[in-house]
């Protein structure tokens, strides 16, 4: 989850984001994914400099499909707000990525993602902020996985430097 903050300096610790992201349709090697994603931030967490006034919903919609030698491709739209009103921020993101195993046993597989991702946000009422960013995803096994980012605006109002870290984890059925 991105915040907008209207300081690009601000440094400290955001609030914690906690999310749901439900599968809708399988993405296989002609058919296109779908998933919803869904959450909020949960602002008590946060340093007091980038605590919100508000909790802060989230939700997009993402699809997937594959492409040939491990490519793959995804694209989502979606809302948020961003903690200080009531006016929502629209977010368009178009992701590519390839995908290679690093480790490969009967019971688990290790893989790495490595990516490229273009994001809109579009604050209601206010200018556009495009970003680039590039990274990886580690999946340690079937139910954890890593990641990290670093990226640039490409925009005046976009911040110069963005970098994320991440972690997620995955219920078995």
């Amino acid at each position: 989850m991105t915040m907008l903050s209207p300081d690009s300096s601000a440094t400290g610790l955001p609030p914690i984001t906690f999310g749901l992201k439900v599968k809708m349709l399988d993405a296989k090697k002609n058919a296109t994914g779908a998933s919803f994603i869904g959450g909020m931030n949960i602002s008590y967490a946060a340093t007091k400099n980038m605590r919100p006034k508000y909790l802060a919903p989230f939700f997009r919609i993402c699809m997937q499909q594959y492409l040939p030698e491990n490519f793959g491709m995804m694209y989502n739209y979606g809302l948020f707000w961003t903690d200080n009103d009531a006016k929502p921020t629209y977010n368009f993101a178009v992701n590519t990525h390839y995908t290679a195993v690093v480790k490969q046993t009967s019971s688990k597989h290790h893989q790495i993602r490595s990516f490229l991702e273009f994001y809109l946000l579009y604050p209601h009422g206010q200018s556009p902020d495009l970003r680039a960013n590039t990274g990886f995803a580690y999946l340690l096994n079937e139910f954890v996985q890593l990641d990290f980012s670093v990226g640039c605006g490409l925009l005046p109002k976009s911040p110069r430097l963005i970098s994320s870290l991440g972690l997620a984890i995955r219920f078995p059925k």
